[in-house]
């Protein structure tokens, strides 16, 4: 389930919007607690299954250019 939460601030000043939105964001989350409702921490998997690995490069430099105080990446 995804939720957005729209709310309207009659101010110019971003500093106000931001505060005005993080006290109602919060405020959500106190009533939600009240309610003992729970809520899911996000979780993502990825698993990679077959073939091989494709060659890593970190700032452009091959994996197997490594300086000489590390230790290169295995797979």
């Amino acid at each position: 389930m995804t939720f957005e939460v729209v709310h309207i601030v009659q101010t110019a000043s971003y500093n106000d919007y931001m505060d005005i939105q993080q006290d109602i964001n919060l405020q959500l989350l106190e009533a939600l607690g009240e309610l003992e409702v729970k809520l899911a921490f996000p979780i993502r998997k990825l698993e990679f299954i077959g073939g091989s690995l494709p060659e890593v490069q970190v700032a452009g430099v091959p994996q197997n250019q490594t300086s000489a105080n590390q230790a290169p990446y295995r797979n």
